[in-house]
């Protein structure tokens, strides 16, 4: 592995006086963002079909006159805002999504939406219940911000406002979200050095509002859509045996699925899911139909077990359907890849995530978040993703949690930096570089070493949410083979 070397991650330091001026704009944009979100959420509106959105966001770049303001883009919907600064320096990308969800909101919020829309032919209600209209008020807020900077900024920023997040609506042929918007070239010019998003999490515990957690290196879900068609005979509901019912078929193949995972799947090294969220078929209750559809996601840690499991699923898919014969398949569709947060970018963000969580927040290394196609983005850009904690109560104050606290460098940073690393890292060894980098790392003996490794066994096997796996008896064979710690 290549060495990383501690002087080339400390970014350089930013003026006090020009830290407090962001504060202040920050502070003065905040009713703003509040009164966008609140907006943007009352009035949400489906994949590919962020047309009133889309023209908030392009309206306000250009009040704010920014050097371009590109529309229509991915698919139609998608807004990038050029902001050139006073100085020579880096172009950076910051990310926001902007469609919202199938879902009925029951929130009884004032602004909560009442919004339906057609999906597929269905009228469906619709709702931000995924965060992006705070993703989008957040970076509308920044752009604010930046812009009144303008004469003190060093180089580039693109504000990426990208449709489609969520997946393209029924019926969509080709590509959507953010893999449109890298082959339509639309970052290409100028391509960014480094790219930043960001993604809000509720259901959270009181007291942990404004946390902030981060992954480094590869790590989260990558998935593959799917689409399972059962092809069988249909007739009427009260002669069952003059037909090959596709229904009863397709749940029988929905239960078999089932064991591809825990059957099949070595959960400690894959935490795999494999979840059917739509099951279609028939229009009438006394006619059993021709034809059963189910759409579902395949979502792995181990993205080199992908191929292997679309095999076994595609195989069950057909020797099952066949076995009462039906006829059945299985139509691959869009693949999103396990996100990259870049070790570099992760050091030189720490201080500013730190700064922007406050004295008493948190930031915190943690497994990754589960899935986003800003890891699209991550595959071609040097990419930051972080997750800031929105719990429905007001801030009670920090507590403790477990992870990387980036203001510690105790043997509790050791044992949650090697569950979170990238697979390809050494993780004991960028682990013990970073724990050296904060000045505690001979304090760290083999006995302590092998008791972070058996707290880390204990955390893994009480949650499986962690996307990175770690084998107890790989690493304590590595260390019993090198003999102590300080060989490492």
């Amino acid at each position: 592995m290549t060495a990383i070397q501690p002087e080339t991650l400390e970014p350089p330091a930013p003026r006090s006086d020009l830290l407090d001026l962001v504060d202040q704009l920050a502070l003065a944009v905040e009713s703003k963002v509040i009164e966008w979100r609140r907006e943007i959420h009352a009035r949400p509106e489906l994949a590919c079909k962020e047309f009133r959105t889309s023209s908030l966001v392009a309206a306000h770049l250009r009040a704010l006159r920014f050097d371009e303001v590109r529309t229509g883009l991915g698919g139609g919907t998608g807004v990038i805002g050029v902001l050139r600064g006073s100085m020579d320096g880096p172009v950076i990308a910051l990310r926001a999504d902007m469609d919202a969800l199938p879902v009925r909101e029951e929130t009884g919020l004032p602004f909560a939406s009442k919004v339906t829309a057609d999906w597929g032919g269905v009228e469906v209600p619709v709702m931000h219940a995924c965060g992006h209209d705070a993703h989008t008020a957040v970076l509308m807020g920044a752009a604010e911000v930046l812009a009144a900077l303008r004469d003190d900024l060093p180089g580039t920023v693109l504000f990426v406002f990208q449709p489609a997040e969520e997946g393209p609506p029924p019926g969509w042929v080709g590509l959507h979200g953010a893999k449109l918007l890298l082959a339509e070239g639309a970052l290409s010019s100028p391509k960014p050095e480094a790219m930043y998003g960001i993604h809000v999490v509720g259901g959270k515990p009181p007291g942990t509002a404004g946390h902030i957690h981060y992954h480094v290196g590869c790590g989260g879900y990558a998935m593959r859509q799917f689409k399972i068609v059962v092809e069988g005979k249909g007739g009427h509901a009260s002669m069952p045996w003059r037909t090959i019912d596709p229904l009863v078929v397709g749940a029988q193949i929905l239960l078999g699925l089932q064991t591809i995972i825990s059957r099949n799947t070595d959960v400690y090294r894959n935490q795999a899911t494999l979840s059917i969220g739509s099951f279609r078929g028939g229009e009438k209750f006394n006619v059993i139909p021709d034809v059963a559809v189910m759409e579902g996601a395949l979502r792995v840690t181990d993205a080199a077990s992908m191929p292997e499991m679309e095999r076994r699923l595609s195989s069950l898919v057909e020797g099952m359907a066949s076995a009462v014969g039906a006829l059945g398949r299985v139509e691959w569709g869009h693949y999103d890849p396990q996100l990259t947060n870049d070790i570099e970018l992760c050091a030189i963000a720490a201080s500013s995530l730190e700064r922007a969580a406050g004295p008493d927040g948190v930031v915190a290394v943690a497994p990754p978040f589960a899935l986003d196609d800003f890891a699209q983005f991550s595959q071609h850009i040097p990419s930051l993703f972080f997750t800031v904690d929105v719990p429905p109560c007001k801030n009670t104050g920090s507590r403790p949690i477990s992870g990387l606290l980036l203001r510690r460098g105790d043997i509790r940073g050791l044992c949650s930096f090697h569950h979170c690393l990238a697979p390809e890292c050494d993780r004991v060894i960028v682990g013990a570089w970073l724990l050296r980098r904060r000045g505690s790392i001979d304090q760290l003996d083999r006995a302590s070493l092998l008791q972070a490794i058996s707290v880390l066994t204990a955390r893994r096997q009480r949650s499986r949410e962690c996307a990175c796996a770690a084998s107890r008896d790989f690493n304590v064979q590595r260390i019993q083979h090198h003999g102590n710690f300080e060989s490492l």
